[in-house]
């Protein structure tokens, strides 16, 4: 319960990982405080968890000036409750203490799955029970502990939370983050804290002379593992050595593996999560447990959670909170720096006067061996057909810089650079910018709901940076573009090292939306790695709110979804979020890429201001629409009255069939539904086949959506898609694609957009020679529907040339070269219907040819 209330307050004050940081820090302090004196409460205990649970349930609806308040003033409440704990805690039995030990534990992978509100709901009135009466320890005539010694146990416990900010950039570094992979690692390293508390921590506290000494010692041994800590990243991320560790053969004996691990076994994460960091947590929990000492001489149990709370809260509210210009190298120093601290408290209370200098000289010597912390030098090695290396910007710099929580870097790839390209922004293990060829795709969503609300002098953007959606908000005249991203890392080293932010100027830059300043035009969402958490809170309805107060009258809010990382049930209930959080409907859109996944497109406009979205889809913003009508690849042609029509849809059968509502709250479940979207290595087409499902469900059926879910669940695994070749040419097709095509333009004959996706089709069917097909589809749009375009000329042209009609073939080119002279296909084959040339000629020489 009281992690659901961490939650909504964080997501109350804006969502970033700080924000979580201070909230959990400021909880944890007040229960720190409150299990220091221990006592009844009468039935302000009944009144202060009630309150709690209210607060957790409401907060997500506040604004922020509303939300500090509420938030400070839960902490008394806390502290009673945790009074009311301590209470129970402190007469229970060993054995009772370990059983609430594991029932925690139990709770922390609880929570990290998420809640929901019933689950929410029977938490809170558990806590409203009376506990049990455990029975008496024999073993509880403690000696109380001197100042000093309670003092080194808060250091310890501060030393605890610095570790964990500290390092966990690089113990998430390779894998996806994902709710799945959290989940192993809190229980690796749980495992380890463990087997340090029981095997060496428990031997040294029991011996009242070593206690101490050894805390120090410990200490000393955690600040070395700090020290060198990005440097073993950075090993580990060499490739021989990543090979080495993924082919261990005794390893993969033991698994019954012939082939080396991939980042979707169970034992990935924990093998990466134990090479980085089982020495630092070992080490740390023997020194933590050495601090509390033996059971009649040391600490009691409701203080020593008490002090090891304290200390957690004082370690994330000075360090997770901090500005992001002061973390990953700043939160690595600091860490060293209060290990040496935790190390000087234990000596002290151990009164070693004259050995304090020499301990503090011998826990410094590995650290000035080793160097100050650095963040890796080498670029993950991804498993595909290219290597990586962080990319370096004219000055020697290195792009990257280790934020909080992650790696933000730009990899430079090699590779076929005109067709793959080589820069590319990634978030840890997470490549969150696409590919060259996606980058007009998604500038393309970014433009598109200006059409619909008209001119934007200022936009914020909010989740993955990409300076090609900036660039083309710049071509349509929008004043200032400000990002909100977390960690804002990611648009520093993007905008740093990245070609394509080449003379462009971020005019803000927060780790939330909450946090910009000012009112915007136009606020536009996008995440590119949902399956982790901080990414999809973008989408929850906390952070929509956020977004709608920072809407001007008239403004508009849009959200992008790629529904191949998208689940069914989601797209219904972030419409119904958006909705509320604006004030006015949601409209739904679809942007066909082509054959490629199409992309889903939700607007609300705030009430006020020159823009509309009335029932006749005028064009608001003319600029826009020619900068899209004008775009590579296939351009996005858009007639008044008529191609909005085609676009929008309403959710028809949008439904999940494990969760009720991935967004309700407290401690929403999205996240672990979206576990299943992660990227590996050899997913094959599933996310094709994940598309086709929810495209599925998106409009009526023969609606566009419901086309091109036929496309997407028509994709199979084939030779092509091994191969280094256009996505036109790996695409596979089902004659239900095509004639649901032919069927809508028929409804809509005077659709430009859809005449252009008609067109991509048809050049697709070509390249991979559906000569069938392509008789039963293009003829009908040429002569019954009269769209005698160049491409769909010349793809009638090819289908009759394939069936040896020459004459009908040479007929419709010439038609073609009247309409575009320079028609690139059609003068190639001219050539080979007059044998200048052999048909597989002209296919070698356009072999990965785009621009159609």
């Amino acid at each position: 319960m009281v992690a659901a209330f961490v939650d909504s307050g964080a997501m109350a004050l804006g969502g970033s990982d700080a924000h979580y940081a201070l909230v959990g820090g400021l909880v944890a302090l007040a229960l720190g405080i409150g299990l220091m004196r221990p006592g009844p409460c009468g039935h302000l205990h009944l009144l202060s968890a009630s309150s709690v649970g209210l607060a957790a349930w409401i907060l997500p609806s506040c604004p922020r000036w509303l939300a500090i308040p509420i938030l400070l003033g839960m902490t008394l409440p806390l502290t009673i409750v945790a009074r009311r704990l301590g209470q129970v805690l402190t007469p229970t039995s060993c054995a009772g203490r370990r059983t609430m030990l594991v029932a925690f534990c139990l709770g922390l992978m609880l929570v990290n799955f998420g809640t929901g509100p019933w689950l929410f709901l029977l938490m809170l009135v558990g806590i409203l029970l009376p506990p049990p009466v455990g029975k008496a320890d024999p073993a509880t005539d403690f000696e109380p502990p001197t100042n000093l010694q309670q003092v080194s146990v808060v250091m310890v416990a501060l030393l605890g939370a610095a570790m964990m900010i500290a390092l966990h950039p690089y113990l998430t570094l390779f894998d996806d983050g994902s709710v799945l992979q959290d989940t192993r690692r809190a229980v690796s390293l749980v495992g380890v804290f463990a087997f340090g508390w029981w095997l060496l921590g428990t031997s040294i506290g029991d011996n009242k002379l070593l206690r101490f000494p050894g805390a120090a010692l410990l200490c000393g041994v955690v600040a070395f593992a700090i020290s060198t800590s990005a440097v073993s990243a950075g090993k580990l991320s060499e490739a021989k050595v990543f090979a080495g560790l993924i082919s261990w053969g005794p390893l993969l004996n033991l698994l019954g593996r012939t082939e080396p691990l991939t980042e979707n076994h169970w034992v990935w994460v924990p093998l990466f999560t134990l090479a980085l960091g089982a020495l630092p947590m070992f080490a740390w929990a023997a020194a933590m447990r050495a601090t509390l000492g033996a059971r009649k001489q040391g600490v009691p149990t409701s203080m020593a959670l008490g002090l090891a709370l304290i200390g957690f809260g004082l370690g994330y509210l000075l360090l997770g909170g901090m500005d992001h210009r002061f973390a990953g190298q700043a939160s690595l120093n600091t860490a060293f720096s209060i290990a040496l601290v935790a190390a000087l408290a234990c000596a002290t209370a151990a009164n070693l006067r004259l050995g304090i200098p020499a301990l503090i000289i011998a826990i410094g010597i590995p650290f000035m061996q080793s160097g100050a912390p650095t963040v890796p030098t080498t670029g993950h090695p991804f498993r595909d057909w290219f290597e990586y290396k962080i990319a370096i910007n004219n000055s020697e710099q290195s792009g990257q810089k280790t934020g909080r929580g992650s790696v933000a870097r730009v990899l430079d790839r090699g590779g076929a650079a005109s067709v793959f390209g080589t820069f590319f922004l990634a978030d840890g293990r997470n490549v969150i910018t696409p590919t060259p060829e996606m980058d007009r795709l998604w500038s393309a969503e970014v433009l598109f709901p200006l059409v619909l609300k008209g001119k934007a002098e200022r936009v914020l953007m909010v989740g993955t940076p990409h300076g090609p959606s900036m660039r083309a908000l710049k071509n349509v005249s929008t004043k200032s573009v400000h990002w909100a991203v977390d960690p804002p890392e990611l648009a520093e080293v993007a905008w740093g090292y990245q070609p394509s932010w080449l003379q462009l100027e971020l005019n803000g830059l927060t780790a939330t939306a909450a946090e910009a300043d000012g009112k915007f035009d136009y606020i536009f969402v996008r995440e590119n790695a949902m399956w982790e958490q901080r990414r999809a809170r973008s989408f929850r309805p906390a952070a929509l709110r956020h977004g709608a107060r920072k809407l001007a009258p008239g403004g508009m809010l849009a959200l992008a979804l790629d529904p191949s990382r998208t689940l069914p049930g989601m797209v219904s209930r972030i419409g119904e979020a958006l909705a509320d959080a604006v004030g006015a409907e949601t409209h739904y859109w679809i942007i066909p890429h082509g054959v490629r996944v199409p992309g889903l497109i939700l607007t609300a406009q705030k009430s006020g201001g020159e823009g509309r979205q009335d029932t006749q889809r005028w064009i608001e913003h003319p600029g826009a629409a020619k900068v899209l009508e004008e775009m590579d690849y296939m351009g996005y042609p858009m007639k008044p009255g008529v191609d909005l029509k085609v676009l929008e849809f309403k959710p028809r059968v949008d439904e999940s069939k494990h969760f009720n509502n991935l967004l309700a709250g407290p401690l929403p479940n999205m996240h672990l539904a979206l576990a299943s979207t992660a990227h590996f290595a050899k997913e094959g087409m599933l996310p094709f086949h994940r598309a086709g499902r929810v495209l599925a469900g998106l409009g009526a059926e023969g609606a566009l959506p419901w086309v091109m879910a036929t496309h997407e669940n028509a994709q199979i695994f084939d030779l092509p898609d091994n191969q280094l070749v256009a996505d036109e040419k790996k695409a596979d097709f089902d004659f239900a694609t095509y004639k649901g095509l032919l069927k809508l333009a028929r409804l809509h004959p005077d659709s430009l957009l859809l005449q252009r996706t008609c067109e991509v089709f048809a050049w697709s069917a070509v390249a991979n020679r559906e000569v069938e097909w392509l008789m039963d589809f293009v003829p009908k749009l040429v002569d019954d529907l009269g769209w005698r375009t160049s491409t769909l000329l010349w793809a009638y042209a090819s289908a009759l040339h394939e069936m040896l009609d020459s004459d009908g073939a040479e007929k419709l080119i010439e038609e073609a070269l009247e309409a575009d002279p320079n028609f690139e296909f059609a003068l190639d084959l001219q050539k080979v219907i007059h044998g200048d040339e052999s048909q597989f000629e002209s296919r070698s020489e356009h072999e990965g040819h785009e621009d159609h």
